[in-house]
């Protein structure tokens, strides 16, 4: 049996870096181990790393359907990055780069 990171609700926006360019995800749920995110076409297997604030987590996507993605850590994050990724943001603070999208398909 595999063990399960406890996911947990989230309503926060995130920085998915791609190859790319940068593109903005609904973080909808986050444990430990990785996090599902909506609004964003994005591919399996493809290499992210999220980003929020000063936060940076390399990851790669496990599985992409239908604008929403898994999201697997490359390595397992703190429970209180996890808390920290799960404070609710209506859009990019002022700490964050300006978020552009480079060469995406439409």
């Amino acid at each position: 049996m595999r063990y399960r990171s406890n996911r947990l609700p989230s309503q926060t926006l995130v920085n998915l870096r791609r190859e790319t360019g940068v593109v903005l995800g609904d973080l909808r749920n986050i444990s430990q181990g990785g996090a599902r995110v909506h609004g964003v076409e994005l591919e399996a297997g493809e290499k992210l790393t999220m980003e929020m604030d000063d936060l940076m987590f390399p990851c790669w996507v496990i599985w992409a359907h239908d604008n929403m993605a898994g999201i697997r850590f490359d390595k397992m994050i703190t429970p209180s990055q996890v808390s920290l990724l799960r404070q609710e943001r209506s859009g990019p603070s002022t700490n964050q780069r300006p978020l552009r999208s480079f060469g995406t398909r439409h």
